[in-house]
């Protein structure tokens, strides 16, 4: 803090007013100035002697002045009784006189005397600038204003600060001079106020000064040497001007600036003594701007501690039990007993709105420290104007939360309540000053900026319906879900209340840092119903969300996405849910209310900790069974057939894609073989099996897509476990849905196992044995074989999985072994024609190899063996060949005679 004073000698009348001017009292101490004698009457004057006297010439050589006197009496009575004293007569005198006070015998004299006065000139100069000289050099600091004591008429405080003089500061070189050498010249000074200072307050820009304290300080001395230091330390006593204080803390309050100037101005008569002299000041001011933050005179107030719980007696009442820090940015030390409180929050026309009664601890408040003190409150009821919708359709509890979401502080109004307990326990000023002021702060209430996810601890979603919707637009497919989700969620301890919400709506978004991929929202009249563990922090959450639609406005940024989940990539982005609660309906002991558009922080989604699972396990869970294999249409390129399956969905999602074709691509050894697509997916929750048929194209239009298919299905008929292919979607995909297809563009599932499939009962009654998942290297269409050791002749039992086609196949070669010991082989050129289902051919010539086979073949006679097939055959479905490679492991083969 700077502060001046100024002093001056101006007459002026008395008066509190800050402008007033100042005048010198003369002291009773000053010095008279000197008085001329007078001559008595009857003294005789040198005009008056009776005597003549000759007259007195000078005569000059050099320096030296002779004098030549005529004796009255002649020459020869020149002797001792001539007079010692010769009086000359007043023409000598005068000459003597003016030779004697002559300029050149005086310069010294002159140029002192010039001096002295030019310096007592100067000296009046600064003097009469003294007070802007002053204000220019002094500077006064106030390290700590201490609260020693409060009382009815006022307080009693420490003052803890400094003066001292920066002569340094005056701009002007001369007055600095003098001033410099006045300080030096009187050294210091003692201020003796005569009366009380009067401290006026004015705002910056505002012409209206109040008069806001009265301040009885001692005696000061201050050395008022250029530079020299004065500690002050000194304890007063003051008095309020209450109803002023009231008004300049209202006026603070109207001004928007975050930095306000506060001009202060004391008035004050004192007497002012030095070494040298003694005079006194009338209406003498000192001037002290102070800056003043805002913020400061209003600092956020923190919930250190927060428990809110509803009334053990009266469950419509709830109890707030808190700690609360802020921090004190004056200088300003004080003791505080307990204060009742009144709590206000601003209504629809910025009324303020009682809410609650409150209880302040005793306080301890030092300088420029962190202020702690306890907080206790009972909101017996909630008043209706806080529920009252204002202009804006919104309540103002609902403008709370809003805020309390955004996490923005709450601004409430704070006034002493003029109770009996306060007007016992506090000073009448300050009562005043605390009930009328309306003391203005910001609440920051505990705010969960964590990761959100983290307080899930389980989740599970009972159900999920997703019915895709026609596209609203080229760029974006639409789908509506209704889903049932429980979670259980940490719980903050700060809270014991019960509540619920029986009815919301709200609108979702996922996005990445750069763009929006899905847009939702449930216009319907969703639940959440509420749960809260007794002996652990935890809720329970059951939510129930129906016709929840949503737009995928991202569909290509979504399917990489959707891909990198499901092949177990890592995903590089950030995703974030926003979510908007547009109408949620609240229900509490206290309150029944609707609270609308409440933004809800944005949650990131955390990659999943244990990834899906794989595509195999989903496919084998599927438990697919064959029921019919149509045959199509074929030609030297291509065979197309239909393929009627049952299934079983192992989860809890239902899918429906109406009035849509979804084709994907097969691809094997990184060539396309093929497609497979269906056509209005649904795929229902129902715990049982259901019905899909799928339309599969085999085809190959190149050379190198042949080889690739034959490979596929020699090593599939041959019953090989470790065979897989991959699926990918197209822009094609969809062929009502260009931004579903969009989406499936991106999906590539690689490494799919050949999932095994069986066949239904009513396809394979006539088997020797049920066909189920087949073995390891068992395949599922060559069933039995019966060697005829006698006749040398083979007899096969196949499957033929066609419904209404049957399969030529040409044997080209065929050998069975056992052990590693060849058998024997089928001659070339067989020719076999396999109607639909299963089919036993006829005996087929069989040649046998050595000896050793059939030794290995008497000893099985009327048994069997499991022996090695190897064959290489071409099959011909209408217009479609194929060149296949058998190779059978384990097979069973019955040994006749």
């Amino acid at each position: 803090m700077d502060s001046n004073v100024r002093s001056t000698d101006l007459p002026s009348t008395t008066n509190d007013d800050p402008h007033t001017s100042t005048q010198t009292i003369p002291s009773n101490r000053s010095i008279s100035p000197l008085t001329r004698v007078p001559l008595e009457e009857n003294e005789p004057t040198s005009n008056s002697r009776q005597e003549s006297y000759p007259s007195i010439e000078a005569s000059s050589n050099g320096t030296s002045r002779s004098y030549t006197e005529d004796s009255a009496f002649g020459d020869e009575e020149n002797d001792e009784r001539q007079p010692l004293l010769v009086v000359r007569s007043s023409e000598s005198v005068d000459e003597i006189a003016k030779e004697y006070f002559s300029f050149e015998n005086n310069k010294a004299f002159v140029y002192t005397l010039l001096i002295l006065l030019g310096l007592g000139f100067f000296f009046y100069l600064t003097f009469q600038q003294s007070d802007s000289l002053v204000m220019s050099a002094i500077d006064t600091k106030f390290q700590s204003l201490s609260i020693m004591d409060l009382n009815n008429d006022g307080l009693d405080f420490h003052v803890l600060g400094s003066v001292s003089m920066h002569y340094g500061n005056i701009g002007n070189h001369f007055y600095r001079f003098f001033m410099k050498l006045a300080s030096v010249i009187i050294g210091s000074v003692i201020v003796i106020p005569n009366d009380a200072v009067k401290l006026f307050a004015s705002l910056q820009g505002r012409n209206e000064s109040l008069h806001v304290l009265n301040i009885y300080p001692p005696d000061i001395q201050v050395d008022i040497a250029n530079n020299a230091l004065t500690e002050i330390d000194f304890i007063s006593k003051s008095e309020l001007i209450k109803e002023n204080i009231v008004e300049l803390l209202n006026t603070l309050e109207e001004i928007n600036d975050e930095e306000v100037v506060v001009k202060l101005t004391g008035i004050f008569d004192s007497t002012i003594e030095s070494k040298l002299f003694e005079y006194s000041t009338k209406n003498a001011r000192f001037y002290l701007d102070y800056s003043l933050n805002k913020t400061d005179l209003a600092p956020t107030v923190l919930l250190d501690k927060l428990t809110v719980q509803q009334n053990p007696e009266n469950s419509t009442e709830i109890e707030f039990y808190s700690t609360i820090s802020m921090d004190n940015k004056f200088p300003i030390k004080a003791e505080l007993e307990a204060i009742d409180w009144d709590i206000s929050i601003a209504g629809c026309n910025k009324e303020l709105v009682k809410l609650g009664e409150w209880h302040s601890s005793s306080l301890s408040i030092q300088p420029d420290s962190r202020v702690e003190f306890d907080v206790n409150g009972l909101i017996r009821e909630i008043p209706d104007k806080l529920l009252q919708n204002c202009d804006n359709n919104i309540t103002i509890i609902n403008k709370l939360v809003q805020d309390y979401l955004k996490g923005k502080a709450t601004a409430v109004t704070i006034s002493a309540s003029n109770n009996l307990n306060n007007q016992e326990n506090l000073p009448k000023w300050l009562l005043y000053v605390l009930n009328k002021a309306g003391y203005k702060l910001s609440v920051s209430l505990p705010y969960f900026q964590d990761d959100t996810m983290s307080y899930i601890k389980e989740y599970d979603i009972s159900s999920l319906f997703l019915e895709f919707l026609s596209p609203k637009s080229r760029e974006s497919f639409s789908y509506a879900l209704s889903s049932n989700v429980s979670m259980i969620t940490t719980f903050p301890g700060i809270f014991d209340i019960t509540f619920g919400v029986p009815r919301f709506q709200n609108s979702i978004s996922l996005r990445d840092e750069s763009e929006t991929l899905i847009k939702g929202w449930s216009n319907t009249n969703n639940t959440m119903d509420l749960h809260r563990y007794d002996d652990e922090n935890l809720l329970e959450w059951d939510i129930a969300v129906s016709n929840f639609e949503a737009d995928s406005v991202g569909p290509a940024r979504l399917g990489a996405l959707a891909n990198n989940l499901l092949n177990g990539n890592d995903i590089a982005d950030s995703m974030y849910l926003d979510m908007i609660l547009d109408e949620v309906e609240l229900s509490m002991p206290i309150l029944t209310t609707t609270l609308k558009h409440l933004i809800l922080p944005s949650v990131q989604l955390n990659p999943p900790i244990e990834t899906i699972n794989s595509i195999d396990d989903v496919i084998d869970t599927l438990n697919i069974t064959v029921d019919n294999i149509l045959y199509v249409d074929s030609s030297k390129e291509e065979l197309r057939l239909m393929i009627d399956c049952s299934l079983l969905n192992p989860t809890n999602i239902s899918i429906d894609v109406p009035d849509d074709t979804i084709s994907l691509q097969l691809r094997y050894n990184d060539t396309i073989i093929g497609n497979v697509s269906t056509t209005d997916i649904l795929i229902p929750q129902t715990g049982e099996y259901f019905n899909m048929t799928f339309n599969l194209n085999l085809n190959t239009t190149t050379t190198h897509g042949k080889v690739s298919l034959e490979f596929l299905i020699g090593e599939f008929i041959s019953g090989y476990e470790d065979l897989y292919f991959s699926v990918e979607g197209t822009n094609t995909s969809s062929s009502n849905n260009h931004g579903l297809s969009k989406f499936l563009s991106q999906i590539a599932i690689n490494d799919i196992q050949v999932p095994n499939v069986s066949f239904s009962p009513e396809r394979v009654q006539n088997l020797p044995h049920p066909l189920d998942h087949h073995p390891k290297h068992q395949s599922p269409f060559l069933i039995d074989a019966t060697i005829h050791i006698f006749s040398s002749e083979l007899e096969l039992t196949l499957f033929n999985p066609l419904e209404n086609a049957e399969i030529a196949v040409k044997i080209y070669q065929a050998q069975a072994s056992y052990e590693n010991t060849k058998l024997g082989h089928v001659q070339p050129d067989q020719y076999l024609l396999i109607p639909p289902g299963v089919y036993t051919t006829p005996r087929i010539p069989f040649v046998m190899d050595s000896n050793i086979g059939m030794d290995i073949l008497r000893k099985a006679l009327n048994g069997s063996l499991r022996v090695q097939v190897l064959a290489v055959f071409k099959a011909n479905i209408g217009e479609f060949d194929l060149s296949l490679l058998y190779e059978g492991s384990d097979l069973s083969a019955a040994i006749r005679w």
